[in-house]
């Protein structure tokens, strides 16, 4: 129920990241455990397949507000989406009401200016030929490429502005060269380029600017991630499709409870990350279990993981031995007589090692 504290407009926006954060560790569980196989490329076909999906319903309603969207439009362009409508404001609806109102002759004249307009933009559009096509690929395919290593690159020299002040040539070197930067980089450019060229030889062969279009470029420029390949990506690309699919199904009215579904989203996500960060911590993301040990105060370090051992999930892997600081007064009488058998068993094991060792000298 936390989840309804938040903002009405981020709630289904937490609600899928969470469910993304913890999809992901229950993913490598399951691997590890050989509950499941995981298939070659896999992470390929689910960033092709969800990325389709994205760009089709963006061509029907719009980019949504979100760090995804953005970043598509950098790459392909706010063209390949529909315009969403916007919330008219108070002063401009004063306006549109003190205008005057046309008669029919004018309406006419404007609408048939609008539908010519129209024609002749869907033309400028829909028939380039084979030269122009090339050239704005390539355009759109070097802007990409700018972007991506260029983020890479910043994000990787703010991470390490510590050792950047104390050795900055040799980590530039080091930093400027990488090879994963080249290969993110390449990974945008060629799917920005396939993208922006099937998509308008579509609209060329087919003379129409259609969602379908939009979905079959995206097919085409899915297996770019080969280039660059991440499970992260294809997992956070799927489930911004799926909260994509979610706003699509509410919209069509075949979700009538928007806020229940979030809040079992929410709360089934939570419950395996507070599974997977207790009893499970090795698979679970760094970056995460580090935000959760701040939220906590640090307290996920204050478990007893030597007695979660036992079920096999290597709970303290990672972790300081951690004893609580137990009153007998508190402890009922079995669990007291356990904890001392416990303390005579590790004497007895601590007085046997020097006597072994002593043995083998």
């Amino acid at each position: 129920m936390a989840v309804l504290i938040e903002k009405p407009g981020r709630r289904s926006s937490l609600a899928f990241y969470v469910a993304n954060v913890a999809s992901e560790a229950l993913f490598r569980i399951h691997v590890a455990r050989g509950y499941i196989r995981p298939v070659n490329n896999g992470q390929v076909y689910i960033f092709t397949f969800a990325m389709a999906t994205i760009m089709m319903l963006a061509k029907k309603h719009g980019f949504e507000d979100d760090p995804l969207s953005a970043a598509i439009k950098l790459i392909v362009g706010s063209e390949e989406a529909s315009l969403r409508p916007r919330r008219l404001r108070q002063g401009s609806l004063v306006a549109a009401a003190a205008e005057p109102a046309l008669d029919s002759s004018q309406q006419v004249a404007t609408s048939t200016n609008k539908e010519v307009s129209k024609e002749s933009i869907g033309d400028i559009r829909a028939q380039p030929n084979s030269g122009q096509i090339v050239a704005h690929s390539n355009k759109v395919q070097q802007l990409a490429f700018l972007i991506g290593y260029g983020a890479q690159l910043s994000f990787r020299l703010l991470t390490r502005a510590p050792r950047l002040l104390n050795q900055p040539e040799l980590l530039l070197r080091s930093t400027i060269g990488d090879k994963s930067l080249v290969r993110f980089g390449l990974f945008l450019s060629t799917f920005s380029a396939l993208y922006k060229a099937t998509n308008c030889a579509l609209r060329w062969s087919l003379d129409s600017s259609t969602a379908s279009n939009c979905f079959m470029a995206g097919l085409v420029a899915g297996p770019a991630l080969l280039i660059y390949p991440s499970p992260t990506i294809a997992l956070y690309v799927l489930w911004k499709c799926l909260e994509a699919l979610f706003h699509e199904a509410v919209r069509m009215k075949l979700i009538k409870n928007k806020n229940l579904f979030i809040v079992i989203l929410y709360g089934i996500a939570t419950n395996q990350l507070f599974y997977s960060a207790v009893l499970d911590p090795r698979y679970m993301k760094k970056s995460y279990m580090s935000f959760l040990d701040r939220m906590s105060q640090h307290r996920l370090h204050m478990v007893n993981r030597s007695v979660l051992d036992v079920f096999g999930t290597e709970a303290s892997t990672g972790y300081e031995e951690f004893f609580p600081d137990l009153h007998p007064k508190y402890m009922s009488p079995a669990f007291l007589g356990s904890i001392w058998i416990w303390m005579l068993e590790q004497k007895m094991l601590a007085k046997r090692l020097p006597a072994s060792s002593a043995a083998i000298l």
